[in-house]
């Protein structure tokens, strides 16, 4: 069986305007542990019109809107059970709040649409609210991203400027619920022994590049991070790195917070800045504590950060990123472009493998006949991606 892995936690695009996005309910999805093993979640995944089997991702898709979209977010439900989508810390209407109790359920083979206008700039969260305790710490969340519009270099309206952009949503996992849905015990008893940074762990974060902060001498960059685990996250950033934190849920904090280390509760977000110093390249460690006991570390995860000075001439943050989904995918590799492009295809051993055309937005490409390993897509104006394919 043939899977293709991509390293990237993709975000989904959209300028300011009537914004809609059609989401996938599924009870079927499988990731890989750090340690190899096949594991069930489940999740969101995008609907693509015309795929028999579509896909949910871990995390769910990464939704980025503008400051003052009318939104719809419309999903489907392929799953037996009912599933809605609570969008966390937005002012929503009740209707639209996702709460079956006082919204509405999405049954099995059913569709509804969530709606709401962008008014807040800042880091929310999205979440099934069906029998909350199991079906988030299955893997049904997200991470939401409102940004400032027109002016979106700037954190808000006469805040901060920034030049580059990271997303990091913490989670985490009893995995014996995984593999027992149906009798997973009283739900006082969870106790996460799974802890993950963008649906990665361990090695997979850490030898991620796609998820290590790159930075110029003098680059400033927003990271949005936060919490849909059970338990208390720690981000600790390197003292050079200068981190402040500018948002917390949402909103503008009164005064910018300046500290190296930012704990993060269940449900919560801050935006955060990083404006270094000095060169450095060593990583931002994630530390989830056990609430229960607040000395016991669950799980460590790392993020790497290289600041670094570029040749002269060089500004990477004037190339534009492809976006590779979903993670796995079999024998389909979905290509998410900013412009129309021809793309190059290699072997990470540098064999030429193929090249075709994309065109702006969604493309889709046959990798059915790809033999295992890893693949670099290069192409013009585009930082170069990456792909693994399994068998």
């Amino acid at each position: 069986m043939k899977h293709l892995i991509i390293l990237l936690f993709t975000p989904l695009f959209f300028t300011a305007q009537d914004d809609e996005i059609t989401l996938v309910s599924k009870m079927d999805g499988s990731f890989f542990t750090e340690n190899g093993t096949n594991t069930p979640f489940w999740g969101f995944g995008e609907y693509f019109p015309g795929v028999v089997n579509q896909r949910v991702y871990l995390p769910a898709p990464l939704l980025v809107f503008n400051y003052g979209d009318s939104v719809h977010v419309n999903l489907i439900n392929q799953s037996p059970e009912t599933h809605t989508i609570h969008l966390h810390g937005l002012d929503v209407s009740q209707i639209n709040d996702g709460v079956p109790a006082t919204s509405f359920g999405v049954l099995f083979n059913d569709s509804a649409s969530y709606k709401f206008r962008a008014n807040n700039i800042g880091t929310f969260l999205y979440h099934c609210h069906v029998n909350t305790n199991l079906h988030a710490a299955m893997g049904m969340s997200g991470m939401l991203v409102v940004r400032n519009y027109p002016d979106t270099n700037l954190l808000y309206n006469g805040g901060p400027s920034f030049n580059k952009e990271y997303y990091y949503l913490s989670s985490d996992m009893y995995l014996y619920w995984n593999y027992n849905t149906t009798s997973p015990g009283p739900f006082h008893m969870y106790e996460a022994d799974y802890f993950m940074v963008n649906g990665k762990s361990g090695t997979q974060l850490f030898d991620d590049t796609t998820e290590t902060i790159y930075m110029n001498a003098g680059d400033t960059a927003l990271i949005h991070i936060g919490n849909v685990g059970y338990n208390a996250v720690s981000y600790i950033f390197p003292v050079a790195a200068n981190a402040t934190a500018h948002l917390s849920d949402g909103r503008i904090l009164p005064s910018p917070i300046s500290a190296d280390t930012l704990t993060i509760y269940p449900g919560e977000r801050y935006s955060v800045l990083l404006t270094p110093t000095q060169f450095i390249e060593g990583y931002v460690t994630v530390n989830s504590t056990n609430l229960y006991n607040d000395t016991t570390i669950v799980g460590t995860n790392y993020i790497g950060i290289n600041v670094t000075m570029y040749p002269s001439g060089v500004e990477d943050n004037k190339l534009e990123e492809l976006h590779l989904y979903p993670n796995p995918a079999n024998n389909i590799v979905n290509i998410r472009s900013t412009k129309d492009s021809d793309i190059n295809i290699y072997s990470i051993e540098g064999k030429f493998v193929k090249t075709t055309r994309i065109n702006k937005g969604a493309n889709s490409i046959d990798i059915s006949d790809f033999t295992e390993g890893m693949y670099l897509v290069i192409s013009d104006g585009f930082l170069p991606a990456k792909f693994i394919v399994f068998k």
